[in-house]
């Protein structure tokens, strides 16, 4: 039996997002696994094939810098834990801000890379959250090992000792984050977008 344009069209249309985004969550979870169970400095060494290792670069640097200015923004509100905490907190706000941004405007490919891009940075967490007590990887700045923030974090409320499962936990909620994304078209059959915008 034939397979005629319109189903190959119709075929691309509900999974193409989902097929493009496939290798990299293998290669991206591959790679955050082996860093928690193998080696902590694996996360900090790209050895993608092109594009994955040029588009780990610019997902890790815009990550990178949401984190940094978490911290900046959090410490307008005077507490020491919140502006620590800060950076994760805009990790996880800034594609959850997509992420609600997508689902209003009834958007399927938005709502796929938002939540791709969330689960991304939980993944991206989990390897400095794990890393608390042996605080190996480099921070930005050549800050020294007490700026680590879940060292801090952890340290100051008495559980520095679960780093490593409080690590693995977001991992795998990164990783069930991933898998929804890919799975929108079946989650989410029809889904127009919506024109939100008045006419007066």
């Amino acid at each position: 039996m034939k397979i005629s344009e319109i189903q190959w069209m119709e075929f691309i249309k509900k999974w193409g997002i989902s097929i493009v985004l496939f290798p990299f969550f293998l290669l991206y979870t591959l790679h955050f696994y082996r860093s928690l169970t193998v080696n902590i400095f694996i996360s900090v060494h790209s050895n993608f094939p092109f594009p994955a290792g040029f588009v780990y670069i610019v997902i890790d640097s815009i990550s990178l810098i949401i984190h940094e200015a978490g911290h900046s923004i959090f410490r307008i509100f005077g507490i020491r834990f919140l502006t620590i905490l800060g950076g994760t907190l805009m990790q996880l706000l800034i594609p959850g801000l997509l992420l609600f941004y997508a689902w209003i405007r009834r958007h399927k490919p938005g709502l796929q890379l938002s939540l791709a891009f969330l689960g991304y940075n939980l993944m991206d967490i989990s390897v400095y959250a794990a890393d608390a007590s042996a605080r190996q990887l480099p921070l930005i700045g050549n800050l020294p090992k007490t700026a680590h923030d879940w060292f801090n974090m952890l340290w100051q409320m008495g559980i520095l000792q679960y780093d490593h499962a409080i690590g693995m936990v977001f991992f795998f909620f990164g990783v069930g984050v991933f898998i929804l994304a890919l799975g929108i078209p079946i989650l989410i059959k029809n889904y127009e977008v919506i024109n939100l915008e008045l006419n007066v």
